[in-house]
């Protein structure tokens, strides 16, 4: 996260000064690195939650993590074609 200005800066070889809050539509690449970004954090950390998910639905581990597993795969099949 840190190195992020200065490899999108070499990336797009833009050495102009930056303000902190642009809109989205003036940054698009860096709006969507950074949703990519938080999207697979909360990803990541719902998929590692599971044996609380478990807890609370009371449906085994296994369970979630199979449908968990399969909805990444299955998204991402819908995706390629």
């Amino acid at each position: 996260m840190a190195l992020w200005p200065f490899i999108e800066a070499r990336l797009t070889r833009d050495r102009s000064s930056h303000q902190l809050l642009q809109r989205p539509r003036d940054a698009p690449l860096r709006s969507g690195v950074g949703v990519a970004g938080l999207t697979f954090y909360v990803v990541l950390t719902l998929a590692a939650g599971n044996d609380v998910a478990a807890i609370i639905s009371n449906a085994p581990v296994e369970t979630l993590a199979n449908c968990s597993g399969s909805s990444w795969w299955s998204d991402r099949r819908s995706r390629a074609s």
